[in-house]
């Protein structure tokens, strides 16, 4: 792996880390919960659902649509967890997802100590080029919804559907957009602002201040 792509996952690594949790209060019953309401979901569509913990930066559920939809060995990526799902991903697509995992975590750590209601609105949508069970690539397309706070306030359980994207096109690489389920509004997740300020991802108020200009308005 290029030094390039080390250091965005490993910035993406970090900022998965950053969570303090206090481990004693979280309360694994209302994980249970949510996995039966899943697999009633799962009864009636076929879509691969997950949960991935932040206080122990695991899937702590995966649904078996992965391996019917993917071909994956589940017991290989209960093993190896992130690393096996990282491992099928196109390689081409591999940096955006993670350039775009950091603007995405960013913005949702600034709702959470800003906004917290409106982290309920937003839901992040990617799509990209993944191994099937044939070992060909095929695009999918995921989304991601916070799912449980903690009682600090902290990202504690996030829930991902994946499904087979429509189109299959496999040779665009990865999107991301994040939609504002109230308002119906959906806007690209820029990888970064500029060359010259890499670090520097948009705001929540810049955000909102670009949206309100594509619908017409001036900049003031």
């Amino acid at each position: 792996m290029p030094n390039t792509s080390i250091n965005i996952h490993q910035e993406y690594q970090r900022l998965l880390k950053s969570q303090n949790f206090e481990r004693f209060t979280l309360d694994y019953s209302i994980l249970k919960s949510h996995i039966e309401k899943l697999k009633i979901i799962n009864q009636v569509q076929e879509s691969a659902i997950s949960i991935f913990d932040l206080s122990q930066l695991k899937h702590v559920y995966v649904s078996k649509d992965y391996e019917s939809l993917l071909g994956w060995n589940l017991n290989q990526a209960e093993e190896q967890g992130i690393n096996y799902i990282n491992s099928k991903i196109h390689p081409d697509d591999f940096d955006t997802l993670n350039k775009a995992g950091i603007n995405y975590l960013k913005l949702a750590f600034e709702l959470k100590e800003k906004a917290i209601r409106k982290l309920w609105d937003f839901k992040y949508v990617t799509d990209y080029r993944i191994l099937n069970k044939k070992g060909d690539y095929i695009r999918v397309i995921e989304q991601h919804k916070v799912l449980e706070l903690d009682k600090n306030n902290n990202i504690w359980l996030a829930l991902s559907i994946l499904d087979l994207s429509p189109d299959n096109d496999i040779e665009s690489k990865a999107r991301s957009r994040l939609i504002d389920i109230k308002k119906g509004e959906i806007f690209k997740i820029p990888e970064f602002i500029n060359n010259a300020q890499e670090e520097q991802l948009l705001s929540l108020r810049e955000i909102e201040i670009l949206q309100l200009i594509s619908k017409g308005l001036i900049s003031k």
